[in-house]
């Protein structure tokens, strides 16, 4: 097994996994399969956790906010976390450009900060 194989075992993923559990929560929200929304959802946010400084990240988090509903927050939700825990994201220039394209979700995030006493 390659050395950087040997990293990650196949139940976390890898950072592309991010985009594969997006596009099955999209899936599974279309044909209202709620058991396989509540899963994409659950692999969705531990991955967050370990691929938050993944290049990739950016692009899923477009995805997320262009591929589910306004009222939807499941996965809007660990995005918003994420980034909000993780305020060295806002100098990534593909987050920057996120949030800057979704400011309600720059609002977002901030107060999410405002309330866990981080600001």
């Amino acid at each position: 097994m390659p050395e950087d194989a040997s990293q990650h075992d196949s139940s976390t993923g890898s950072a592309d996994h991010l985009l594969t559990h997006s596009k099955m929560y999209e899936i599974a929200e279309k044909y209202d399969i709620q058991d396989l929304k509540k899963l994409a959802k659950e692999k969705f946010d531990f991955l967050c956790d370990s691929y938050w400084d993944d290049p990739l990240f950016h692009e899923v988090a477009k995805h997320v906010f262009t591929a589910t509903v306004d009222t939807d927050m499941g996965l809007r939700d660990a995005i918003i976390n994420t980034i909000s825990i993780r305020p060295q994201l806002v100098k990534e220039a593909g987050i920057k450009e996120f949030l800057a394209d979704n400011p309600t979700v720059a609002v977002s995030v901030l107060e999410r900060r405002v309330d866990a006493g981080l600001v």
